[in-house]
């Protein structure tokens, strides 16, 4: 039996982690490393990093077939919008503990 505080604590990682009690307790006595869950904002963020990578993979395919000059000028904004993706992250890493 665990002390009440323990209980508690195990109880909260459980939840963090989007466990049952019972999941937690069989990984943490077998060794397993127990990590939180995805915010939904972290998840939007992998989400739209995802989707830029298939924009560049298009970028790329469209630069061999097209030449540079004309990719450049059809996908032009996508630079920008790298930025601004590269930008809410560094800003989450300063305003996001975990």
């Amino acid at each position: 039996m665990l002390p009440t505080v323990e209980y508690y604590a195990l109880k909260r990682r459980a939840k963090n982690a989007g466990l049952s009690l019972a999941e937690i307790s069989r990984q943490a006595v077998t060794g397993a490393r127990i990590v939180p869950r995805l915010s939904q904002e972290e998840s939007g963020l992998i989400t739209d990093l995802n989707r830029i990578g298939n924009n560049l993979n298009q970028l790329a395919r469209a630069t061999h077939t097209e030449g540079f000059a004309q990719a450049s000028i059809k996908y032009g904004d996508l630079a920008d919008e790298i930025d601004e993706f590269t930008k809410r992250i560094r800003n989450d890493g300063k305003n996001h503990k975990r």
